[in-house]
């Protein structure tokens, strides 16, 4: 669990590790099919990771939201429910959680670039850099870390 908001009795939990590879490593392109512009995923507030990643996984079924998507599902805690999938997280979800990881490492994560779910236009997405927090974007080509987090309710 990485944040909480009271007044909508929502939070939002991370994955305990990096989204695996095949090929070793932990690393996806944004769009590896170069669909372009993928309508439904410039969302870039918190909560808004799940709306980009259903937006994404309906045009490109490789991408780093469809890793994210498909990471093995821990059961929640009998208190509160969990969406049943997780997501690419929006940019400023992986920002505040660049920012707990900071405050309070968290395990298994890397000081490498991590994809958000957040898309500048046709053929560049957002990233933060978890060496120093830096927001950047880049090539959807890139390959980046993936992160996969999750919305509860309670």
């Amino acid at each position: 669990m990485y944040y909480i908001d009271n007044a909508n009795r929502k939070g939002l939990i991370a994955a305990i590790s990096d989204a695996p590879s095949p090929g070793g490593g932990a690393v996806y392109d944004w769009d590896p099919d170069s669909v372009g512009s993928i309508p439904g995923s410039e969302g870039v507030e918190l909560f808004d990771g799940l709306t980009n990643t259903n937006a994404i996984t309906v045009f490109s079924s490789s991408s780093a939201a469809s890793v994210a998507r498909d990471y093995p599902v821990m059961p929640c805690p009998a208190t509160i429910t969990c969406d049943e999938k997780y997501s690419l997280p929006s940019q400023a979800e992986l920002m505040l959680l660049w920012g707990q990881y900071k405050t309070i490492p968290l395990l298994g994560f890397l000081e490498v670039e991590y994809w958000s779910s957040t898309q500048r236009d046709d053929t560049v997405a957002w990233y933060v850099e978890f060496i120093n927090g830096i927001v950047g974007s880049s090539s959807k080509s890139f390959s980046y870390g993936v992160r996969p987090v999750r919305t509860f309710y309670y």
